[in-house]
């Protein structure tokens, strides 16, 4: 299953706590079972951390948001890819009550 890792440093964080978590991401790595198939940075703008990521252990996924509760405010959401979704979309939308 792939999940979105979004994450928005906490509003009272201070320039230092900033700091600090970006030299700590570079010596982390993300837990077993999690893999990332794709991570990127905004320019300052909210939020900050944009994560796709794969795995078939919900424990992995969640030691992921606590490796980094203490710093941001995260949001994990289960997501598909486009190719997916245009692919099996049709017969799901079909299939909802109306």
């Amino acid at each position: 299953m792939m999940y979105a890792f979004v994450a928005d440093f906490r509003a009272n964080s201070t320039a230092e706590e900033r700091d600090a978590a970006l030299a700590r991401r570079a010596g982390w790595s993300y837990p077993e079972g999690v893999d990332s198939v794709a991570e990127f940075w905004s320019f300052g703008n909210s939020p900050a951390v944009y994560s796709v990521v794969e795995s078939d252990d919900p424990k992995a996924v969640w030691q992921l948001a606590a490796d980094w509760n203490d710093v941001f405010d995260i949001r994990i959401v289960p997501v598909i890819t486009s190719e997916f979704g245009l692919k099996h979309g049709q017969e799901v939308f079909e299939k909802r009550p109306r």
